[in-house]
């Protein structure tokens, strides 16, 4: 896995003070990186399963909704063509063909779907762009 590190102790093995602070080291920047992740991946761990629900409405109950808004989403969760639907195509295009009675639910799940695709495309513009400005 760390072929240079295999490297650095076969070529140093007669200085093992020297690879022993090189293992010290990686493993203090591998300590390190691995709480920079934790940071920015799972220090929200209870917002991502707050989201279940719009990945599937079937299993999952979004939390924090108006008694109008559970009775609208308690509808939509019973309708045998919504679970076809949902069966049938993709998250995307089941979210928008979703019918305007349960248009609250609908531009929830939009507010949580959106921001990915969108930084996506920018992403894939600004690599465009940069390609070019390389040539």
């Amino acid at each position: 896995m760390f072929e240079n590190a295999d490297k650095c102790v076969k070529t140093y093995k007669t200085e093992e003070q020297h690879v022993e602070v090189v293992y010290k080291t990686i493993e203090y920047h591998l300590a390190m990186l691995a709480n920079n992740f934790k940071k920015y991946f799972f220090a929200q761990d209870n917002l991502i399963a707050s989201y279940e629900w719009v990945r599937d409405p079937f299993q999952n109950t979004p939390g924090g909704l108006s008694t109008t808004e559970e009775e609208i989403f308690i509808d939509f969760t019973s309708s045998g063509e919504i679970k076809r639907q949902f069966c049938n195509e993709t998250l995307f295009q089941f979210w928008a063909e979703v019918d305007d009675e349960f248009s609250a639910l609908k531009t929830k799940a939009f507010r949580i779907l959106l921001p990915f695709s969108t930084s996506y495309l920018c992403e894939t513009g600004f690599s465009a762009v940069a390609a070019l400005k390389t040539k």
